[in-house]
């Protein structure tokens, strides 16, 4: 396969394992959570002579490592630009998360015919029927398009700015480029982010370039 399909290619299987392997831990550090609460409960339900302070103070020190790093996965999942350092103020990340999540659903929509649509076979059909629309033509006029096209007048470079432009890039101006990116942004759309890239710039860098 050529260099674009192999590097499509290794992106998605990149991805794919990486959901598959964060499943995997989430699981793990949910039931994790859910027995050191457990744990806790017992500890202090003991009688007086038999309770570890030590050990509470152990299981509590878990409890918040695991808490933190779930509030840093709602702040993420927020994509809110700003962040503090102060995971005890988490509400607002978690009602923008809210937020995205709803905005991505279609809850309802109109028609063309002004009929609101809320079941979400009639929305799908609603939304493939608007675009089907959109993209069909009829009585095409190849000559008017010819005549429009042709009067359209473009900005040509200068030579300088050709020359200047025409070099491909190289791999120290992508990697800048890539280092420039906002947290959690991507050069692509498969959802790899900037840290990954520059993490890995030794191993793919020059693929990516």
């Amino acid at each position: 396969m050529n260099i674009l399909e192999w590097w499509g290619k290794g992106k998605q299987s990149i991805k794919d394992i990486t959901i598959k392997y964060s499943k995997v831990i989430a699981t793990k550090e949910k039931y994790k959570y859910k027995g050191l609460i457990q744990q806790l409960e017992e500890e202090e339900n003991k009688n007086k002579n038999d309770i570890s302070n030590e050990r509470i103070n152990k299981i509590k020190k878990e409890i918040e490592k695991l808490d933190n790093k779930r509030k840093k996965g709602v702040i993420i999942r927020s994509r809110e630009e700003y962040f503090n350092g102060d995971l005890e103020n988490i509400e607002i990340f978690e009602l923008a998360e809210e937020k995205g999540g709803i905005k991505k659903d279609i809850r309802e929509l109109y028609d063309k015919n002004g009929k609101l649509c809320e079941n979400k076979e009639e929305i799908i059909n609603t939304v493939r029927l608007f675009y089907k629309d959109l993209y069909s033509s009829q009585n095409i006029k190849n000559d008017k398009i010819s005549d429009y096209l042709e009067e359209i007048k473009l900005n040509k470079l200068e030579e300088a700015d050709w020359i200047y432009l025409s070099p491909i890039m190289t791999n120290e101006e992508c990697y800048k480029n890539t280092k420039d990116f906002q947290k959690n942004k991507t050069p692509g759309i498969d959802g790899l982010g900037k840290a990954f890239y520059v993490k890995f710039w030794d191993i793919i860098g020059e693929d990516l370039t």
